[in-house]
Order: structure tokens, then sequence, then C-alpha cells
């Protein structure tokens, strides 16, 4: 039986027709089925959650996955006249949630909702925008307690109790520091019977845990404005505008599901681009459906080529896709330039040294989607210009990074971010290249960034080389150790001020610095190599994307001198020295001669932490973070008793993964230089 639970309410508010889809999993694939353990455990909901028992103690926690005996001990458990529990089971109608924490008290019941999204204080006000509306950040987060706050009144009122229900949503505090150590460590991993869990050492006080960093914050106006809020903003066909009515509507849609119902047609839109509900190459869509293909098909008409001709919302950066498929018009071959220009910039096609601009950028593929034309567009002379002032030799350099809800270290805030693991590779003027440097700090109680910053120095300090990086994540994450440095640095003054000389000559501060975050940026400044992708390169097999991810198996695609290079064994020997790979090919073509993404070829991550594989990208605070295996990967070693054979394989399995993205951005380099000499 599909109760209408919290995680189905907020698909159907993004759809209503996924409760239908998700009513038949053993029909339909759902794409975002990661590990829901390893998910929570990435974007810190499983610590954060844990936490706020610790905060409450002395409860009952209802940790029974089985839905009946769960619901008959929070009954029991709600007999007594005060009582908190930890995932109390309400059900009433077709409808059920597990509350995070529920305070019984004799005001009435406070029903806590415990998320890893941080906050600022316990005002509400955090909440909306500065024209009063709600903030769309903060919109989900209030919905999940509103709905468990109707569920719960529902639930009370049916047994005739007159209790109050206050509704809170405790988050972890920004403004607040840890004041111990190892706050994160006192949390393990625990396996029983196949399903992982986070728990709490034995033993632990209140005094063990420093000062509150987590904030609960009461519900008021933005429970009104939820209530209030006109939901046909969000979805015009509904008839539904109030909260309090969508709930009933999905409880009836699901009984009617439950008794051979078909799906409720909700109108397709740009957000259909993000359906969960399509077929991947993963085992398990092995003889599924596609809810997206079944929707294009019942209530757009769409045959098998039109469902995978590319679309208006697979634009680059396009943000009038939505308006445009308000108007009917939803495939790619149905715009021209006048559909991408903007007042700023008009459309002109470009021009040799010039670069791309947005509209450009956009409308390059377009054309050459449409055309269905395989060459990929570069912009030589600018390549030209821009790698002709580079100063040899090069360093191209990646970070992995981990910005925890529940901080490591002390003095620490949630989610203030550190670095615990970087790779380096060189490129000398007369071709030769090496994997020269890494750094991977376990952790393990020790706070990592020192060592980083310590060995990046060493690394980076013998020559002025021209500096890459790949995105802002470097350049945002040293300004973090800049601070770091200057607020508490266990190095003396002099070093101290010579690692924070170096940070500022190859960064730049980001948006609007304060007078203690700002400096004017140096010669080595770090070049941003994907600013170079999306001004001068595009290739089809990129699509409207510029991660390296994409950008990689395009160039080797694009290259043949780099076909020629990575098809060798080279690669890990005294040609081109690496730390972690021997004899490596790097160029591998698939059954059909296609070349095998590179990231593909990795080391297999050890057994017991596939499941991390997945995790490439996750929202963490709100924000979508890249290399989110990487992060949940060595916070899982924080938190796991491993052996050091284990410990040493998910290492190895770090610094291989971590090499291959600086390696990726040399070949990006060789590459273009190749394209630049013909």
């Amino acid at each position: 039986m599909a109760l209408l639970t919290k995680s189905r309410f907020k698909l159907g508010l993004s759809c209503a027709t996924k409760l239908y889809y998700d009513s038949h999993r053993k029909v339909y694939h759902n794409t975002s089925q990661i590990d829901p353990f390893m998910q929570a455990l990435a974007e810190g909901g499983f610590q954060v959650g844990e936490l706020a028992k610790l905060y409450y103690p002395g409860g009952i926690d209802i940790d029974t996955l089985d839905r009946e005996e769960a619901i008959r001990l929070t009954e029991e458990a709600l007999e007594q006249d005060e009582v908190t529990i930890y995932e109390a089971a309400i059900s009433v109608g077709h409808k059920l949630i597990r509350v995070d924490v529920l305070r019984k008290t004799p005001q009435g019941i406070q029903l806590i909702e415990v998320k890893s999204k941080s906050c600022a204080g316990d005002s509400e006000q955090q909440f909306f925008g500065k024209r009063g509306g709600l903030d769309s950040s903060w919109k989900p987060y209030l919905e999940d307690v509103v709905f468990q706050y109707l569920v719960m009144k529902e639930y009370l009122a049916e047994r005739g109790e007159q209790r109050t229900v206050f509704p809170y949503l405790m988050c972890s505090d920004k403004e607040k520091y840890t004041s111990v150590d190892g706050l994160h460590g006192l949390f393990r991993i625990s396996e029983q019977n196949g399903r992982k869990s986070c728990i709490p050492r034995e033993g632990i006080t209140l005094e063990d845990l420093g000062d509150q960093i987590l904030t609960a914050i009461r519900l008021k106006d933005a429970l009104e404005a939820i209530l209030n809020y006109d939901y046909s903003k969000d979805h015009p066909a509904w008839e539904l505008t109030r909260f309090e009515e969508i709930i009933p509507h999905f409880e009836q849609l699901l009984l009617s599901y439950e008794g051979g119902g078909g799906p409720w047609p909700e109108p397709m839109c740009k957000t259909c681009k993000t359906c969960e509900f399509k077929l991947d190459d993963s085992p398990e869509a092995e003889g599924k459906e596609s809810g997206f293909n079944t929707c294009g098909r019942s209530l757009m008409g769409w045959n098998d080529e039109e469902l995978a001709a590319p679309k208006v919302y697979n634009v680059w950066n396009f943000s009038k896709a939505d308006e445009i498929i308000k108007k009917g018009r939803w495939f790619m071959h149905e715009l021209d330039f006048t559909d991408v220009e903007t007042a700023s910039t008009n459309w002109s096609p470009p021009e040799q040294g010039d670069g791309l601009n947005n509209t450009q950028r956009k409308y390059i593929q377009i054309e050459q989607t449409n055309s269905r034309n395989p060459q990929p567009y570069v912009d030589v002379e600018g390549l030209s210009q821009e790698m002709e002032a580079c100063t040899y030799p090069l360093h191209f350099i990646d970070f992995e990074t981990s910005a925890p809800a529940i901080p490591f270290f002390k003095n620490y805030r949630p989610y203030q971010g550190i670095c615990f693991q970087f790779s380096h590779h060189i490129l000398h003027e007369d071709g030769r290249m090496e994997h020269a440097h890494e750094y991977l700090g376990l952790g393990q109680g020790l706070d990592p960034t020192w060592g980083f910053i310590d060995a990046l120095y060493e690394a980076l300090r013998h020559d002025e080389g021209s500096i890459f990086r790949y995105a802002t994540h470097e350049n945002t994450y040293l300004g973090y150790v800049r601070i770091a440095l200057r607020d508490r640095s266990p190095f003396d003054q002099a070093k101290t001020a010579s690692l924070i000389q170096f940070i500022e000559s190859i960064t730049q501060p980001k948006g609007k610095a304060g007078p203690q975050d700002s400096w004017q940026p140096g010669p080595r400044n770090m070049i941003d190599l994907c600013t170079w992708v999306r001004n001068f390169y595009w290739h089809p097999r990129m699509g409207p994307s510029n991660s390296i991810k994409y950008v990689l198996p395009a160039i080797l695609e694009h290259s043949e001198a780099l076909q020629a290079k990575y098809s060798l064994a080279s690669y890990g020997t005294v040609l081109i020295p690496s730390l972690n790979f021997k004899e490596k090919i790097w160029l591998q073509r698939d059954g059909q001669g296609h070349i095998t993404d590179p990231y593909k070829l990795l080391p297999p991550i050890p057994k017991d932490f596939q499941e991390m594989d997945e995790i490439e990208e996750v929202y963490v605070d709100g924000e979508l973070i890249n290399g989110g295996a990487a992060m949940t990967a060595w916070a899982y070693m924080q938190m796991v008793e491993m052996s050091e054979e284990e410990r040493e394989g998910l290492a190895s399995a770090l610094k291989c993964y971590c090499e291959l993205d600086t390696l990726a951005m040399v070949m990006i380099w060789q590459g273009w230089k190749d394209l630049i000499i013909e």
C-alpha cells in the first residue's frame, strides 16, 4: 500500500504525475534511486539528525522499519503525559509521517523537523525575500514541516485531543562555532542486517557536544505563508490553489492508483528536463519503462524520434526555455537566433579571436545540433592568444574538499569548507609532463588544512609558471584557507604570512569582499580553464555542458594527436611519470568503436564503498556540489572503523580519481595545442 509520506508529498508537489510512476516502481525506472544512506551521508542529514536527538536527551527511539510496529510503538509512547520520541510514526487516513523529534508536553506537541540546510539564527525573516515573499530556497523545507503539522493536527483531532501543535525547523546554524574537537567523529556508521545507520558513540553527554550548533526555529509567519500560498503559480493547470487542498487530492490519487487507475495528467513543462523517471544505462533500468516517455506519448503525442530529439531546455544556460515551451515549441530545431539574442548581446556570427559571447555559445550549439554537424567549433585565434600569454612550466591543480554540516574540528562553523586533497600535474615547454605532486590528508582527528596548504605551497613556489584550475572551486576554497590561516594558524608568524601571501598571489577575492577579505590578485592568479572552454570551444559530445567530465571525452574524440599519445601504455612510465598509475592506456574504445570515457577506466572503488561511485553530484546546503563521491568517501573514513587495508584501498581510489582530474586538464591543453598547430 503506497501511503502519502513526506517524500511522496514532495514528489507530488514537483509533478503530480510522478506519484503514479512512484506507485508503480516495478514498472518505471527511477534514476535518482542512489543508496539513500549514502546520499544522506553526503549531504550531512544523518549526522545532523542524530545530533538533534542528543540535544533532546532521554527520548524513545522508534527505529523499526516495520510500519505497523512503528505506529504501535509511537501510540504507546504518546500515552505518557510527557515524552520525547525520535522518528515518531503517525498515521491517519492514507498518510504516514515520521517525525524527527516529537515532544509531548503539558503545553502541547512540539514537532521538530531536522534538516541539514544551514540557517542564520532563529529569525523567521530568513525564510522570506526582500519583497516579502517566500524564499524559493527555503520553500521545500517549510513545506515538509507544514505537511507534518497538518497530519499531526488531523491525528489529534481524530482522537479528540485538544492539543496545540508547535512546528519547528531545526538546522545547522552558520552563525555558531563548535567549541569542541571531533564533534563529527562522535557519530559512527553501523550496519545491522544489511541496513546502514549513523549512530552516536555510547556514553555521549551534553558536555561532550560543547556549544549547541543546531538552532530550532519556531514557524509562525512561515506557516501562514505556506498555508496561504497560491500553488497555481507553480502549477497553472491545477484547480487546487491551497496547501490544505493538495493533501487530500494526493491521497485520492494514490488510492485510485491502487485500484488500477491511470496517471493524473500533469502538463509537461521545462522541469521535465530533470524528471527522475527516465531510462539510463544502469542494470536497474533493464526491463523497465520510462515515465518521461509515457508522458511524452500520451500528453504530447510524440513518437520515438521526437522523444529522443534535443529539446529547448537542452540549450546551455537558456533562461528563455520556459517561456518558449509555454508557447508550444519544445524542440531545438524550432529555435533560431532571434530566440537566443538579448537586449545586451545581439546575435552576430562569431569572429576568430573574439571569443564567444553567451548568445553565440547558445546559437552554435543550436545550429550545429540541428544540422547534425559533427564538427566542433574552435576559436583557434582566441585560444592561441591565451595560450601564448602563459608562462612555462604550466601547473594544473585540482582540489577535493569537504563542507560538513557538523564540523570535524573546534572553532569551525557548520558548512565551513576544508581542503583535504589535491593533485598537481606539470607540463613543460618541450612537451614533457609529469604527475608531480599530490596530497591526501586522511583526517582521523587531524585537520588536513595545514598539511594541504603547506604541501601546495611547496609544490608551486619554485617557479613563476602559470597555474590552471577548472571553474571557481579552487579559488573559493583557497579563500577559506586564507581565513583559517589568519584566524588560527598553527605556523609561526613568518610562515603564516608567507602562506597568506602565496594564496593572495594565485587567487582573487570572491564577490564583494570586506576589508579583511580583499586583496589585489597577483601575477600568478590561477587561470580558469573552464572559462576558456566556454569562450573558445564547443563539441557536439559536450551538449549543454562545460563540465570537464564532458569536455574530456569530447577533446579525445576531436584530437588525433591525443588518440595516438594516450592509446599507448606510456602513462605511468619514465616517459610520463605518475604517482598512482603504471603503464595506463587512457584511450580505449567500446564494441562500436566509440571512445570510452576515461573516468570509466578508473580502478574500481573497494567493494564496501562502491555505492559512493554514484554520488558524483549532490546538493549540500542547497548548492549543487561536484566531486560528491570523493567528499562522501572522505567523510565515511572519519566515521567508520576501518582496517589499514580498507583505508589504504579507499585512499588509493581517491588519489586515482583526483589525478585524472588534473590529467584531464593537461589533455585538454594538449588537444587544443594540436588543433592550433594544425
